[in-house]
């Protein structure tokens, strides 16, 4: 049966590819053929037209904007088909435009096109000074993307949760949304929550802000403690692996203490972790496999060195210390994905002192600034490593 449904779909995709194709060609002055036929493509995948251009989803939808040049959506589906920064895509008029300029012409077309702003938003990632000037002159900063997504969408559920991890830090603070209401931190990310239920970096969130002995209620009625709307980011979590989700619920447990998780199965926090370091992707980018956690755990503790681990893109790491730090004098213990963990006996000289003093690389510049030590990725990223 589900050979069949997969067939299914594939010759329903293909015809649908036909479909648009067809529209191409009778209707090459059209842009709904070509936004159609890009759509349908993958992102690597190639089509030819009928006058032997061929063509990726990219120049799809630049061709749909030299049919619509006054089409706020073509503009901002060419700037999400950009992955450079610094690429700039030439257009049939003769300008030749970033990704960022391209979602700035996205707005002049289409003012309340509420996925622009926040994808203005996440370009400037944690740049606080840095503003964007949109068409109306006005120039605005992360903060202010944000609430004009939400002037625009009322229910754009990224964009309650971003301004709320905004204000994780002090999260007193309230702020006036467009439609009149004042929120703080822990209401917009229930609000993040009423948007889309099962979005995992709101429970998260949600989490962090919410002190050890206090619920919260939920819009569907549920009542939740912080352990359970771990419990909640970690059935949501999409990237399979929850690595961030389950190494904070892991830190909340004391020694005897277990939980629950959405699958039924009751772990304890060294189990929580040891799974999370067994499902966790390999550390990429800038900031990963370059700090020491050992002595900072030492001198801040847990919960503290967490929210350095993921601003520095190194959670999986940070877990194989504190899953070390939970195993007995002499214990090794062999996980599936051939990582060893082991804790020699006490006085070997090997211990946390020891392995605090291991040689690490230097820190660049741009390490030592890194600073926000949130309970999150930094913003516009969605790995959970």
């Amino acid at each position: 049966t589900s050979q069949h449904t997969s067939q299914h779909t594939t010759t329903h995709t293909m015809d649908r590819k036909q479909v648009a194709m067809f529209i191409v060609h009778c209707h090459p002055e059209g842009s709904i053929g070509y936004l159609m036929l890009a759509s349908l493509l993958a992102p690597d995948e190639l089509v030819q037209l009928d006058d032997g251009q061929v063509v990726d989803r990219k120049q799809l939808y630049v061709e749909a904007i030299r049919c619509d040049p006054e089409w706020g959506g073509a503009y901002y589906d060419l700037g999400d088909e950009v992955t450079c920064l610094e690429e700039q895509v030439p257009l049939h008029d003769g300008r030749a435009l970033d990704k960022r300029q391209l979602f700035v012409e996205a707005i002049r077309h289409d003012p309340d096109l509420a996925v622009a702003y926040r994808s203005l938003a996440e370009l400037l990632d944690d740049d606080e000074d840095e503003k964007v000037q949109l068409p109306d002159g006005r120039e605005l900063g992360w903060g202010l993307l944000q609430w004009e997504a939400l002037r625009c969408d009322p229910d754009c559920g990224e964009a309650y949760c971003e301004l709320a991890w905004g204000l994780s830090e002090d999260a007193g603070v309230k702020v006036r949304l467009p439609d009149g209401r004042v929120l703080d931190c822990a209401q917009m990310f229930v609000e993040a929550i009423r948007c889309r239920p099962d979005y995992s970096e709101a429970f998260l969130g949600l989490a962090k802000v919410l002190t050890d002995a206090k619920t919260v209620q939920l819009h569907d009625g549920r009542v939740l403690d912080k352990k359970q709307l771990y419990v909640e980011a970690i059935r949501c979590d999409k990237s399979k692996s929850a690595t961030r989700s389950l190494v904070a619920l892991a830190l909340t447990l004391s020694p005897d203490e277990t939980a629950t998780l959405a699958d039924g199965r009751t772990l304890n926090s060294r189990q929580l972790l040891q799974e999370a370091v067994e499902g966790a992707a390999p550390p990429s980018g800038p900031f990963s496999n370059s700090f020491d956690h050992v002595p900072f755990i030492k001198r801040h503790g847990e919960q503290r060195a967490l929210h350095r681990a993921i601003a520095v893109n190194d959670v999986r790491a940070f877990a194989i210390q504190v899953l070390r730090r939970r195993l007995e004098p002499g214990e090794r213990l062999d996980l599936s994905d051939g990582t060893v963990v082991e804790r020699e006996m006490a006085g070997s000289g090997s211990d946390d002192e020891a392995s605090s003093a291991r040689k690490r690389p230097r820190r660049t510049k741009q390490q030592q600034q890194q600073h926000r030590y949130e309970l999150r990725p930094r913003r516009g990223r969605t790995d959970g490593s």
